[in-house]
């Protein structure tokens, strides 16, 4: 994506054409993701929905529009957990759930056994598979989070001075 609009490539990046979209057009988008099994299933993040093409980058639609600014997506199974500054999306086969609602979520992770770890500048949260948030600790303002992640073998918290791994050891 460019301010001259988004522009794709079929060969590996030895050309590129634009994409001709009035969905995409005016658009910011921050973040791409692909299916590496189906190359044609692509999503694009803007600042405040998500949008699908499953023709490779031919024509995309809106596919979830947040109740606040988006700051992250991460895929975990069959689930999309979509960060935004208004709570935790959680978008699956059983419809979609919004947790910690209100809060502005920085990022979040699957866990194994389908729990969630999520985080906010200044906490890290479990959410249970039913739904139930655990504030699991706490950073002072001088040292804030700043993002997490990773998947459901091994998580990383960035904060200002840090890096904390959650999950699996990672050997050295």
């Amino acid at each position: 994506a460019t301010d001259r609009g988004v522009y794709v490539s079929h060969d590996g990046g030895a050309n590129f054409r634009v994409v001709r979209s009035k969905v995409m057009q005016d658009r910011f988008i921050s973040r791409w993701y692909w299916d590496k099994n189906n190359p044609d299933l692509l999503f694009a993040v803007d600042t405040y929905e998500v949008l699908l093409s499953d023709d490779g980058g031919k024509n995309f639609e809106s596919v979830f529009a947040a109740g606040g600014e988006i700051r992250d997506v991460a895929m975990s199974g069959d689930t999309v957990l979509i960060s935004t500054s208004e709570g935790l999306y959680v978008v699956g086969g059983e419809g979609t759930r919004h947790v910690l609602q209100k809060s502005d979520i920085l990022g979040a992770a699957g866990r194994p056994g389908g729990g969630i770890i999520a985080i906010t500048k200044d906490t890290i949260w479990w959410i249970t598979p039913d739904d139930r948030t655990i504030r699991v600790a706490s950073t002072s303002s001088t040292d804030p989070y700043m993002r997490l992640v990773g998947n459901e073998s091994v998580a990383w918290i960035l904060s200002k001075h840090a890096g904390l791994p959650i999950g699996t050891p990672v050997a050295r």
